[in-house]
């Protein structure tokens, strides 16, 4: 089945299972044509999308938070959570307090979707801590929270 959208523009696209599963708050994110975007490794910026009507502003919101977690030591860790807002937050991943910068062994990336992911490979016991997702926008803040403990 076909879907239309938005008033006085016209756009389809096909309903799937993967949208059928989507919160109306995420698909509203793909009707507006943001879930085009693709991945960053960066957090991204209000100002890096293109300037169109997203919908009702909205502070940032946490629609999956992040979860605690215990990690082999050598193994790798994952830490995923999922913000919505309008206009789009931008997101800042922290450490004990500090913020965190993709290397060699830390990656980063913030869907379109709103998925936010801090990967980290080959754990150490300096790894273990307090960490946090931050998301900001002209409306608010929001930040979640988890402990990774390594053992």
């Amino acid at each position: 089945d076909l879907v239309a959208v938005d008033e006085g523009f016209t756009q389809m696209i096909r309903e799937s299972r993967a949208v059928s599963r989507m919160s109306m708050s995420r698909m509203s994110g793909l009707l507006s044509g943001t879930a085009s975007r693709g991945f960053s490794r960066t957090p991204l910026r209000r100002d890096s999308l293109p300037m169109e009507d997203l919908g009702e502003p909205a502070p940032p919101e946490f629609e999956d938070e992040l979860n605690n977690v215990e990690v082999k030591l050598g193994k790798n860790l994952k830490l995923t959570c999922t913000v919505l807002g309008n206009p789009w937050p931008s997101v800042v991943w922290r450490k004990d307090g500090v913020e965190l910068r993709p290397g060699v062994r830390l990656t980063i990336s913030h869907r379109s979707d709103g998925e936010c992911t801090l990967k980290v490979t080959a754990i150490t016991r300096q790894d273990a801590g307090e960490y946090q997702c931050e998301a900001v926008n002209d409306l608010g803040r929001e930040v979640t929270e988890a402990t990774v403990k390594v053992k």
